[in-house]
């Protein structure tokens, strides 16, 4: 059976960031720079192609990389929706009815304890689907989309340490405080961040994460984010004051969070563009880079 490749399209994107970068002639210098210290001489760049297949023939594992399979972490199967890194530690999201956090030390390559969502004390319960998760400011931030809560870790011992719960872990009552099956979460260096399939963005101060208000931290505010229902697939990315939305249908929307009042709802993004990515990062070269199979 033929089978037809979609070529992901991968682009920097000034017209979201709101400021500038370093061209693209420093940066194809920079990239070919680096190639040439890396290889100890030239290297030689394969020809550009136009046929689809070519080019995804031309994406490869780099000869010194770590291949992480279900069977590293002893597992038959698995399911990994997201990863983050700490320091050496790798962060994995086994997403499954019992999902885990799976952890791998890159510096000693060997397996670390899961995370491990029954045994935790203050959780004691299935993760069942983990959304997503980030790390903040030596935080792990735990997305579960059934569970209505984001569980966070404190990371600065060799053993992650549960703090507390955002949301209230049911999906009705106070809406100031819980949240209906979240998709994402991040954070800056003032709020964190998290979407539900109430078409919102709901915001919190990081002051609310401490042991005493586990399940019951105030909301700060919460941000209009149209389309997203149930079945909406986000990303989110926030970098200084600037919170970065993605939607599975390429729909995009930027917040200026910098004069955020507390207490206010459906606050309108700054900036939306339909159809641009469904996937977006921002990189340590501080220029964005985003994916649309479109």
């Amino acid at each position: 059976m033929n089978k037809r490749f979609s070529a992901i399209t991968v682009a920097i994107l000034f017209a979201l960031s709101g400021c500038g970068g370093g061209s693209g002639d420093s940066s194809t210098s920079n990239d070919q720079q680096n190639n040439n210290n890396g290889s100890g001489g030239n290297t030689q760049v394969p020809p550009v192609s136009n046929d689809q297949s070519t080019l995804l023939k031309q994406f490869r594992i780099a000869d010194v990389a770590t291949a992480l399979t279900a069977a590293t972490f002893q597992m038959q199967t698995w399911n990994p929706t997201a990863i983050t890194r700490h320091g050496d530690v790798l962060y994995i999201a086994h997403s499954a009815e019992k999902s885990q956090i799976l952890r791998y030390d890159l510096k000693n390559k060997k397996v670390l304890p899961t995370l491990n969502p029954e045994t935790i004390q203050g959780i004691l319960q299935p993760w069942n689907t983990i959304s997503d998760i980030k790390i903040k400011k030596d935080r792990l931030y735990v997305s579960s989309f059934p569970s209505n809560r984001i569980d966070v870790f404190d990371l600065k011992t060799e053993t992650p340490q549960f703090i507390m719960a955002l949301g209230s872990g049911r999906w009705w009552g106070d809406m100031n405080y819980a949240i209906v099956h979240t998709h994402a979460v991040t954070a800056n260096e003032r709020f964190v961040f998290s979407p539900d399939i109430e078409n919102r963005i709901n915001v919190w101060e990081h002051s609310e994460i401490v042991p005493e208000k586990h399940l019951k931290a105030a909301k700060y505010a919460r941000l209009a984010l149209p389309g997203c229902d149930r079945y909406c697939s986000v990303r989110l990315e926030a970098v200084g004051n600037l919170l970065y939305a993605t939607l599975g249908n390429g729909n995009s929307f930027v917040y200026d969070v910098t004069h955020l009042q507390r207490g206010a709802v459906e606050v309108a993004p700054t900036r939306q563009q339909n159809g641009l990515v469904s996937a977006l990062h921002y990189a340590n070269d501080a220029l964005f880079y985003g994916m649309n199979n479109n």
